[in-house]
């Protein structure tokens, strides 16, 4: 079943996966896919005159995530949604985990390739995951209703 925020999701990101197997003769870790993750999220700018140790460039968004699907090979993470093979579970890809950052897009999904209105891109650090609710207790009613909560920081240029 699909989320129910879907028809609303205003974000995209790319997250690259956390690597599955070592190349142990060269020494350095495989090459990993990426996750494109849709999400319907809100949010306000955090305004430096308010927190002086926040930068101004931060967007500080939560919200609930909506599909996933596997960036194809040698794919475009803002290519129409038809360019991919969604999973609109509404939870969160096995492996993606606090922290883990890559690129976001805030604006208007349904015209993408094309950027239309107002819009911001930037670099996209997961922030929350299921929060408050952690795994357990209401937390679980919601996922089993296919609710995932998310929380985001996106840095955008000055």
């Amino acid at each position: 079943m699909p989320s129910p925020f879907q028809d609303y999701a205003n974000l995209r990101l790319l997250v690259r996966q956390p690597p599955t197997s070592l190349n142990f003769r060269s020494g350095v870790t495989a090459n990993t896919a990426a996750w494109v993750i849709e999400a319907y999220t809100k949010g306000e700018t955090v305004a430096a005159a308010d927190l002086p140790s926040v930068s101004p460039r931060s967007r500080i968004l939560e919200g609930y995530l909506t599909r996933w699907a596997v960036l194809p090979q040698n794919g475009n993470w803002l290519a129409a949604a038809s360019a991919f093979t969604w999973t609109d579970t509404g939870l969160a890809p096995a492996g993606l985990t606090l922290g883990m950052s890559g690129r976001g897009f805030l604006g208007v999904l349904p015209s993408l390739p094309t950027k239309a209105g107002t819009w911001l891109e930037g670099e996209a650090t997961i922030l929350g995951l299921s929060e408050p609710f952690g795994p357990g207790g209401i937390g679980a009613e919601l996922r089993s209703a296919g609710v995932e909560k998310l929380r985001i920081e996106l840095q955008v240029p000055a």
